[in-house]
């Protein structure tokens, strides 16, 4: 009861939380190069799609297909 609960760090504002993310969808509509644009923009800080802010941090980019 008095554990303490963190707040959520959403390194891309109002899209992704911090951990786990799984994309789905049909084949060939480039999920793949749209988890690489949001993590290259979150390992440099900058916008991402040019309207959302990210946090910078670190990356982990797994391309399992």
């Amino acid at each position: 009861m008095e554990e303490e609960i963190r707040e959520c760090i959403w390194p891309v504002k109002r899209i992704y939380p911090e951990g786990f993310i799984l994309l789905a969808g049909r084949p060939k509509v480039k999920k793949s190069f749209f988890a690489l644009n949001i993590g290259l923009a979150v390992a440099s800080g900058t916008m991402f799609a040019g309207c959302f802010e990210t946090t910078k941090g670190d990356v982990l980019y797994l391309a399992l297909e």
